[in-house]
C-alpha cells in the first residue's frame, strides 16, 4: 500500500526501538489444523468455555476473599 513505507518508522518512534511483544495464539484463526469448518466451531466453543471457566474461578476467589475481609472486619458491608 501506499502509505506503508512510514509506518515502521513511526511505530520505532513510538514503542523507542524497544521489540513489541510476540506470541504464538494457541489456536491461530480460531481454527485447528486439518479440521476445516468443524475445527473451528470445536476452537470456539473451547475458547468461550475457557474463559467462563476462568472468570468463574476468579469470581469465587475474589468473592470468598471479600467475605473474609467482611468476617474479619476489614472492610465495611456497604448499604445497597
Amino acid at each position: 500500500m501506499g502509505g506503508d513505507e512510514g509506518h515502521a518508522e513511526h511505530v520505532e518512534e513510538i514503542i523507542g526501538g524497544k521489540a513489541p511483544i510476540e506470541y504464538e495464539a494457541p489456536m491461530p484463526y480460531y481454527s485447528m489444523e486439518g479440521r476445516g469448518k468443524p475445527g473451528e466451531i470445536v476452537a470456539i466453543v473451547a475458547g468461550t468455555l475457557l474463559v467462563l471457566v476462568i472468570s468463574s474461578g476468579v469470581g469465587k476467589v475474589l468473592g470468598k476473599k471479600r467475605d473474609f475481609l467482611l468476617f474479619t472486619g476489614t472492610i465495611q458491608k456497604t448499604a445497597e
